[in-house]
C-alpha cells in the first residue's frame, strides 16, 4: 500500500522588522500573546510597550480568571 503525501497549499511567511523584543528569558510568551492580540485587531506590533510586561501578564491572569480571555 502507497503512502499518500498531504495536500498542502503554500502559505506566505510574514516578518516584522520593527517590533519590540524581549530582555529578559522568561516573557516570550506574553510577547507572543501580544504580538497575536495586536496583529489579530490590526494594531501595529511596534507600539507593545515592553516596560509594561507585568502589567499584560495581570491583565490576561485576570481575564483568564474572570473567563474573559481569548483562550
Amino acid at each position: 500500500m502507497a503512502t499518500q503525501k498531504p495536500n498542502f497549499e503554500a502559505w506566505t511567511i510574514c516578518r516584522h522588522g520593527d517590533v519590540p523584543q524581549q530582555a529578559d528569558g522568561a516573557s516570550c510568551g506574553i510577547f507572543a500573546i501580544k504580538f497575536i492580540e495586536y496583529a489579530s485587531a490590526g494594531l501595529p506590533c511596534h507600539t507593545i510597550d515592553p516596560s509594561k510586561v507585568a502589567y499584560y501578564r495581570l491583565k490576561l491572569a485576570i481575564e483568564a480568571l474572570r473567563e474573559e480571555a481569548y483562550l
